[in-house]
Order: C-alpha cells, then structure tokens, then sequence
C-alpha cells in the first residue's frame, strides 16, 4: 500500500522522499522474501502431487502424512527465519534457519522407513561346525530358531542393504561340533552369537560421488540416514537410472 500524502504534510520538503523511499524498502523486502519462500514453496507442491510421493504407504505408520506434515513445518521455519529478528538470534540462541534445515532433513527418516523391509528375524540358512558339517537341527532334533536383528533390504525388490550374518559361538575342540548350553526347561541348545553385519554399500568422503555399490563391514550404517538414502539413489527402480543420480549423491553428501 502506498499511503496518499495529506496536505497537512505539504510544508514538509523531505515527506514526499520519505513517504517514497519507505515504499520501495518495503517492496524490496517483500520482493526478497518471495525469492526466497516461492522456490521451496513450488518444489514442495510439485512432491505432494509426484506419483512417487502418493505411492509411499500410509496405512500403518503413516508416511507419507509425516512426510507431508514436515515438508509444512520445514517451509514455516523458514518463513519464520526470514522473519527472525537478531534480538531472538541472540536471547535464545537459535536459528530458525536451522531449525527449517533439520526438518528437512528428518524427512529422509520417514524415507527410509517407507522404503526399506526390515526383517526382525535373521533367517537360517547354512550353519557349519568347526569341520565345516552342515548343522540345521538342535542336539535333541528340534530345529535352530533364528537369531533376533535386522536385515534390510529395498521393499518390492531384492536388493540388500544390510544383512546380519550369524553362527555358533564355539566348538568343542575333540569333535568340532557347536558348543552348547542348558536352557532354563532343560533343554539343550547350541549357542548362537551374530558373526557380522554386512553391508552393500561403499562410502569414500574423499572421491565424488562418495558411495557406490560394494562390499563393507561398517554397522554404522544402520545410524547414518545419508548412508541409507544414498543405497536407494544407487538402487531404487524409480532413482537408479536418473540422469542426475551422481549429482543427487554428491549434494547427498555435502
């Protein structure tokens, strides 16, 4: 709104400049939160509506409603920065700014959850004893219960993630058959311990794009969300032959 300039004023030779200047500062704000805001703001719309977005499964744990509800609060901290005055910056050291970008980037959690099957039970499948005999039954017939973990692998794909591999804990030294102990209701198990965790990702911080499909060992990915969000980049059907998959690694990355 530009405000009309009563005659009362007249005899005031800097009103006119004052009133003036006083517009076009606040065009220029306004102009430079719409800069910032209108991007963000385009790009989250364009996600709601994205096929991909709408498949996500929202019967149980409701992703893709907590996905949507974030992408919201991410947009309204980062209006509220804009908006931010140095006084809170500096009372109550925060950044809203911040605050916007972690929510972001929690959304990549309820990624991950959407997009990985984690079986809890680690299945059987060849447990040897110490002269590499095939053992698939308890001492008493039963067969061997699984381990409890986790193995992740890209919901309706085959591809693994993470896979946790077990076996006995040791072996009597005479016969090399599985060392095994006496349960509370008296039976007798051999006793199982998780060997390894696997998995099929590479990570180089040093050489872009930093991650690729391979061999390693480090079970930190089971903590680190780039890590699991880069697997589905290089594995996912709807990601992995994207023209940009390198760039979205190397900005994943940074």
């Amino acid at each position: 709104m530009y405000i009309k300039e009563s005659p009362e004023y007249f005899k005031d030779k800097s009103y006119n400049s004052d009133n003036l200047n006083n517009f076009i500062k606040t065009m220029q704000y306004v102009e430079g939160k719409y800069r910032v805001l209108k991007p963000f703001w385009i790009q989250i719309q364009k996600i709601m509506t994205d096929t991909s977005f709408l498949a996500i499964d929202n019967e149980i744990k409701k992703n893709r409603e907590r996905i949507e509800e974030r992408l919201k609060m991410f947009w309204g901290l980062l209006k509220k920065g804009y908006e931010q005055s140095s006084y809170d910056k500096t009372t109550f050291f925060y950044s809203d700014y911040e605050l916007a970008f972690m929510t972001l980037w929690s959304v990549f959690n309820e990624i991950q959850e959407a997009s990985y099957d984690k079986n809890d039970f680690i299945p059987i499948e060849t447990l040897l004893d110490a002269k590499e005999n095939i053992v698939s039954c308890q001492k008493d017939g039963r067969k061997i219960v699984p381990l409890k973990g986790f193995n992740w692998k890209i919901k309706d794909q085959s591809d693994v993630f993470i896979k946790h591999e077990f076996g006995f804990r040791d072996f009597d030294l005479v016969s090399g058959e599985p060392i095994s102990f006496v349960t509370r209701n008296g039976t007798e198990n051999y006793e199982l311990e998780s060997k390894s965790i696997i998995a099929y990702l590479e990570f180089d911080p040093k050489h872009a794009p930093f991650y690729k499909n391979g061999i390693s060992s480090r079970s930190a990915l089971t903590r680190e969300l780039h890590s699991q969000i880069a697997f589905l980049i290089l594995n996912k059907n709807n990601l992995k032959n994207s023209p940009n998959r390198n760039d979205y690694l190397i900005r994943l990355k940074s």
